[in-house]
């Protein structure tokens, strides 16, 4: 079997129609999850991005594999999945939307290829962009982009599923959306209230604004709009699978690594603070 695992970054499962929330935003999964196996009482060991990843990829907490601060490389001899699946025959390949999932802090170890999408300079079309500096990536320097979702398929496709190996593949995708900001793609906002006139507009420095309940509506409003780009793009994931040949052949997993908080307990907004349920289901 091939293996492919997705994630969604900063994705908390109660925002998400199969888990009961009131609003469609996941047709797609929901068709995924009915049709296969859905675990309803997973946790993260973590809040956080950098700290989360290798306990997906070696099985461990935190204490264990030392990631915990952003001073903290990925390193040591701790068995990974890609390693482990690379001496057993597979073609691993890692693509990653997010500079806290990169080569440049570890997590290339164990894959014949390692994709830092992030620092792409051939994406025009992206999210947003910002700087090494101000991502807190003090290893790296200069511009890094949030590729969308659809674009960390596309290079899937072209680095995996247009290749003529015949070897498996073990491919770890890592996604930036739902993570903020929280800017819906044109054709993807239509939980987004157009008479709201209030301060947030899904940029990060807003979001340090909210205070009423139609600021934190007006976050949530967004985010689950990038939740229905989300799950738009692991529909278009799943159909490419189909359209190689490969979707019988390969299992697909398809998690979050934390969820994100708007102002449900303490008026918390996002993540990497205290671990409620929605930032660690």
């Amino acid at each position: 079997m091939n293996v492919l695992v997705f994630i969604s970054d900063a994705l908390r499962a109660d925002h998400l129609s199969c888990y009961g929330y009131e609003r469609d935003t996941t047709p797609n999964i929901d068709e995924f999850a009915a049709e296969h196996t859905m675990y309803e009482n997973a946790f993260t060991p973590s809040t956080w991005t950098r700290s989360v990843a290798p306990s997906i990829l070696t099985g461990t907490y935190p204490s264990v594999h030392g990631v915990n601060t952003l001073d903290d490389f990925f390193t040591g001899n701790l068995p990974r999945w890609p390693e482990i699946l690379q001496e057993n025959g597979y073609k691993t390949v890692g693509i990653s939307a997010i500079g806290n999932v990169s080569s440049g802090i570890g997590f290339d170890r164990g894959f014949d290829q390692f994709v830092d999408l992030y620092k792409d300079e051939s994406l025009t079309s992206h999210r947003t962009e910002s700087t090494a500096g101000d991502e807190l990536l003090e290893h790296e320097s200069g511009r890094v982009v949030f590729p969308t979702t659809g674009q960390v398929i596309d290079r899937f496709e072209t680095e995996v599923l247009k290749q003529d190996g015949k070897e498996p593949f073990f491919t770890f995708l890592w996604t930036i959306d739902p993570h903020d900001p929280y800017q819906p793609p044109d054709g993807f906002e239509e939980y987004v209230d157009a008479e709201y006139d209030g301060p947030i507009d899904g940029t990060r420095e807003s979001l340090r604004r909210a205070s009423s309940e139609d600021d934190f509506q007006r976050l949530i409003d967004l985010y689950d709009s990038e939740v229905r780009y989300t799950d738009h793009a692991f529909g278009n994931l799943l159909n490419r699978l189909e359209k190689y040949g490969k979707f019988d052949d390969t299992m697909v997993i398809f998690a979050g690594d934390h969820g994100e908080a708007f102002g449900d307990h303490d008026g918390n907004v996002g993540h990497s603070h205290v671990p409620y349920e929605e930032l660690m289901r």
